[in-house]
């Protein structure tokens, strides 16, 4: 079980797995980050898929996973969802560009234990590592700790979209209609119906082009999917 492996190694290092789909951002960083004994980056991953690919064959552990949102296959938002599961005591740490509310909140919602702008140099990265494996949270500024005091106060609240929801919601930025919609999730257009109306009183929008806006501003969607699809 994935549970049962050790976490850190025999020595004092911290032990990190990063996942970053930009090859020279994610080599960057690993190289200034390894430049002290006291960080040990085990596991490198271009994507959400190739970390927890890794993690699930990782002898040992990493403390701590540095993870950016946008990546290709599987996004920060999957990956965290999937580590949180498997092994709820793995900590994570968010390295983005996103600067959006709606961002920060999923991140929180997620699970992740803390984030920092992309912006940030290499002392505050390391400061964030090390204060997430000791306190178990980071968050990079006043703004940013005003968003996570409001989440667990639930002043601010995001849609839990289902399965089938996030589905439909995927299949709405194309040009299928709602039967086409249908019939290529195997369902009647009865059923397809009520999640798009599911959708709109959750999401709080009208119309399907409501919808997708909506949607990428809360970040269950990308401009790349929209774009692509």
């Amino acid at each position: 079980m994935p549970g049962q492996k050790t976490m850190k190694g025999a020595g004092n290092s911290l032990l990190i797995a990063y996942a970053e789909d930009h090859a020279v951002v994610r080599q960057g960083i690993i190289a200034l980050l390894c430049a002290d004994s006291d960080i040990e980056v085990t596991i490198e991953a271009a994507d959400g898929l190739q970390l927890i690919t890794q993690l699930r064959m990782a002898a040992t552990l990493p403390d701590i996973c540095l993870i950016d949102i946008h990546m290709p296959h599987m996004d920060g938002f999957e990956s965290i969802a999937v580590i949180k599961r498997e092994w709820p005591d793995m900590k994570v740490l968010v390295l983005t560009a996103l600067t959006e509310e709606i961002y920060i909140l999923r991140m929180i919602r997620a699970g992740a234990n803390g984030f920092l702008l992309k912006g940030a140099d290499i002392a505050e990265i390391r400061k964030a590592l090390f204060a997430v494996a000791a306190s178990g949270k980071y968050y990079s500024g006043a703004f940013s700790r005003y968003l996570h005091n409001a989440m667990e106060d639930k002043l601010v609240k995001i849609p839990v979209l289902t399965q089938k929801e996030l589905e439909v919601l995927r299949l709405s930025v194309s040009d299928l209609s709602y039967p086409e919609i249908a019939a290529t999730l195997n369902a009647s257009v009865r059923s397809i119906q009520g999640i798009r109306d599911n959708l709109f009183k959750k999401m709080e929008v009208h119309n399907r082009a409501s919808l997708v806006v909506k949607a990428i501003k809360m970040g269950f969607l990308t401009l790349q999917e929209v774009a692509t699809s």
